[in-house]
C-alpha cells in the first residue's frame, strides 16, 4: 500500500504580520458573534438568498452551524508521499475537508488600552472568512473526479471595520494558507476561486487587488456575477 501522511486543521490560527488581525477556526463560544454577523442585513445584502436571514439568527442555529463547520475542519488532509524522482515534491492530496470556515478576529492596536484589553480576551470577532466550499474537480470538465482541489474563498466584515484593508488582508491570509503545502500546515489547494455579484463594488475592488480578472456570468437568479480563479503556481509566481 502506498504511503500517505495526514494533517489536521483544527485548530488553525493565521495571524497577520501587518494588521491587528488574525483568522482562526470557529469555536463553540463564537455563536453569538456568528449569529450577529449573519443577522446584519448590511453584511448580507450582496449575498445569495440562502445566506440572507429573514429574521435574526437564533443562537441555537448558530451553535449548530458552528458544530458542522468544526466537523468539516476536523477532517484531515491526506497526502500521498512525495515522488522519489522529485516530480511531485508536495505529494498529491487524496482527500481533505469539504470546507474550512474561519472567523476574522480584530486584536486592536498593540500598546493601546483597547488593544491590550482585546488581546487579553483573545480579540473581537468582526467577520467570517476562509473557505466556504472545497471541491475535487477535473482539469478539463469541472466534474468531480478528484484531480484538482479547489477552494472558494471569501470575506464578510462588520460595517464599522470596513475601509481599513481588513477584507483584503483576510482574503490574502486565507489564500496564502490555502496554497501552502499540507506538510507546512496548509490545505495544499490546487486552485482558489471566488464569486461575487458584479455590483458588489467593495469586494470586486478587493479581488482586483490580487491581479484577478473576473469572468462574467449570470447566476440562477438572473443576477450578474464575476467568477475569479487562481492556481497555486500563479500564486507562487506573483
Amino acid at each position: 500500500m502506498a504511503s500517505t501522511n495526514s494533517y489536521n486543521h483544527l485548530p488553525t490560527y493565521l495571524p497577520s504580520s501587518t494588521y491587528p488581525l488574525l483568522l482562526r477556526t470557529l469555536e463553540p463560544e463564537d455563536n453569538a458573534a456568528f449569529a450577529a454577523i449573519l443577522s446584519d442585513p448590511r453584511n448580507t445584502d450582496m449575498e445569495s438568498a440562502e445566506v440572507k436571514q429573514a429574521k435574526p439568527m437564533e443562537l441555537s442555529t448558530a451553535t449548530s452551524a458552528i458544530a458542522r463547520m468544526r466537523d468539516s475542519a476536523a477532517q484531515a488532509t491526506v497526502v500521498s508521499a512525495p515522488s522519489s524522482d522529485g516530480g511531485d515534491a508536495r505529494g498529491k492530496v487524496l482527500r481533505g475537508p469539504g470546507r474550512v470556515n474561519l472567523v476574522i478576529v480584530y486584536l486592536g492596536q498593540e500598546g493601546t488600552e483597547e488593544g491590550d484589553e482585546l488581546r487579553k480576551k483573545g480579540g473581537l470577532v468582526i467577520g467570517i472568512g476562509g473557505f466556504g466550499g472545497i471541491k475535487d474537480l477535473s482539469h478539463g470538465t469541472g466534474e468531480e473526479e478528484g484531480v484538482v482541489r479547489a477552494g472558494d474563498v471569501g470575506a464578510m466584515i462588520n460595517t464599522e471595520y470596513r475601509g481599513r484593508g481588513f477584507a483584503k488582508e483576510s482574503v490574502r491570509l486565507a489564500m496564502e494558507w490555502g496554497f501552502k503545502s499540507a506538510a507546512g500546515g496548509g490545505l495544499q489547494l490546487d486552485k482558489i476561486t471566488a464569486t461575487t455579484l458584479k455590483n458588489n463594488v467593495a469586494m470586486v475592488k478587493v479581488l482586483d487587488k490580487f491581479g484577478w480578472k473576473g469572468q462574467d456570468k449570470t447566476n440562477e437568479d438572473g443576477l450578474e456575477e464575476l467568477d475569479y480563479e487562481m492556481t497555486w503556481q500563479e500564486w507562487e509566481n506573483k
